[in-house]
C-alpha cells in the first residue's frame, strides 16, 4: 500500500510541475490523498482529465470547423467552375470573332469559296495574299460587272413617252427603273 501512495504522489508532483491547460483541472491539495488528485486533474498515467461535456464541445467545435472548411472548398470549386466556364465562353467568342475576321478578309480579297479557302489557309501561314497567289481559282479575277447604281453622266434621259414606246417588257422595266424620278 505504501507503493501505491508513492506512485500516486509521484504522479501528483508531475502534474503540479507541468503547466495545466485544462481549466477544470485543479492542483494538488494539501492533506488530500493521491486518489482524489488523480480524479480531478490527471488520471493514473499523468494525463489531464477531460470532462465529457468539454470533450463533446471540442468535438462539435472541430466538426463545425470541418464543415466550414468543406463549405469553403465547395464554394471555391464553384467559383473555379464558373471561372472556367466563363473562360471557355470567352475563348469561343474569340474563335468566332477570328473566324468572322478571316471571312471578311477573304470576301474583301474576292474569294469565291470561303469554306475551301479557310480549309487550306493554314497551309499558307494564314496569309491570304499567299493563298491568292497560289490558288487563284479560289478568287475572282474579274471586276464586278453591271450597274453600280449610278447613271453615267453623259447618258441622255428618256421621257415617259419614250419609255412607254419600248415594246420589250424587260427593257421597258429597266428604263423605268433607271428613270424612276419621272414616275
Amino acid at each position: 500500500m505504501a507503493n501505491e501512495q508513492q506512485g500516486a504522489q509521484g504522479a501528483a508532483q508531475e502534474a503540479a510541475e507541468a503547466p495545466q491547460t485544462d481549466s477544470t483541472a485543479t492542483g494538488p491539495e494539501e492533506g488530500a490523498g493521491g486518489a482524489q488528485e488523480a480524479a480531478e486533474g490527471t488520471d493514473a498515467h499523468g494525463h489531464p482529465v477531460i470532462s465529457q461535456g468539454k470533450y463533446d464541445r471540442e468535438v462539435k467545435k472541430r466538426d463545425d470547423k470541418i464543415a466550414e472548411l468543406e463549405a469553403q472548398i465547395a464554394e471555391a470549386a464553384k467559383s473555379q467552375e464558373a471561372a472556367e466556364a466563363l473562360r471557355k465562353q470567352v475563348d469561343e467568342l474569340k474563335a468566332e470573332q477570328a473566324d468572322k475576321d478571316v471571312s471578311y478578309e477573304l470576301s474583301m480579297a474576292g474569294c469565291v469559296n470561303e469554306k475551301a479557302a479557310k480549309a487550306v489557309l493554314a497551309d499558307y501561314d494564314n496569309d491570304i495574299a499567299k493563298l491568292k497567289e497560289e490558288c487563284p481559282y479560289l478568287f475572282n479575277a474579274r471586276k464586278p460587272s453591271g450597274s453600280l447604281g449610278l447613271k453615267p453622266s453623259g447618258a441622255p434621259k428618256l421621257t415617259r413617252e419614250q419609255i412607254a414606246d419600248i415594246e420589250d417588257p424587260e427593257k421597258r422595266y429597266q428604263a423605268i427603273k433607271e428613270n424612276i424620278d419621272l414616275y
